[in-house]
């Protein structure tokens, strides 16, 4: 999807944890890869207590704050 990520026209929100294992903030992608979205907003959450890396993301707990700042996004023009 890379060559064509400027043509996305949706609202995307990418979140990502700090600890995650698999898919590795250290690596930058996503830094470099969202700001080629027109409408894209990244999120990285850091790591803090009750941090699982990977499986934070069945913790809707740990990101439910981010969740509902994208869903007001969506709301906005």
């Amino acid at each position: 999807a890379e060559p064509d990520l400027a043509r996305i026209k949706a609202k995307v929100f990418a979140l990502n944890f700090a600890d995650d294992e698999f898919y590795r903030d250290s690596l930058q992608v996503l830094q470099r890869d969202m700001p080629k979205v027109q409408h894209g907003k990244l999120v990285i959450r850091g790591i803090t207590a009750g941090s699982a890396g990977h499986l934070s993301m069945a913790h809707p707990d740990l990101w439910k704050n981010q969740a509902a700042d994208f869903m007001d996004w969506l709301n906005r023009p």
